[in-house]
């Protein structure tokens, strides 16, 4: 019931997920037996096909914005079509088995975090060095943390 309640943590988290997976690359998928047509393109059964989290979360024909942290793409009327876009922990039968536990910890762990404590970036510049990480450039990530009175 909190989590429903919590609709901005939740749309931090997916908007998260959606800008920095924890897994950006491919997940690559074999054919299966009798092969498939996709789009009208026929693969023939063990052809390999990927999906490339990075750029299936920042291409701009389904996110308006892509490389803009919103949360609103959450919390409005797009909010279902969006999380169908989602493949943070893959999509179907195949999707990593632990995205339900992930999913859970992460909430639990900043709703708690956020419940008690202040955070506030020493140096507020920060750089994206990688697809994965923003710091300052040249620093090390300092964050000053104060428990909540």
């Amino acid at each position: 019931k909190a989590k429903n309640e919590l609709k901005y943590l939740s749309a931090a988290i997916l908007e998260g997920f959606r800008m920095h997976p924890v897994a950006a690359g491919q997940m690559p998928r074999e054919v299966p037996e009798g092969g498939m047509t996709i789009q009208g393109h026929y693969l023939p059964q063990g052809t390999e096909i990927t999906l490339d989290i990075y750029t299936q979360h920042n291409d701009p024909n389904f996110w308006k914005n892509p490389r803009e942290f919103n949360l609103d793409r959450w919390l409005g009327p797009d909010t279902e079509a969006n999380k169908n876009r989602l493949v943070t922990f893959g999509l179907g039968p195949r999707s990593c088995i632990g995205r339900d536990l992930a999913r859970s910890e992460i909430y639990l762990v900043l709703a708690n975090l956020l419940r008690n404590f202040n955070f506030e970036l020493v140096d507020k510049e920060l750089i994206p060095t990688n697809k994965f990480l923003y710091k300052p450039e040249g620093k090390r990530f300092i964050v000053k943390v104060a428990r909540r009175v």
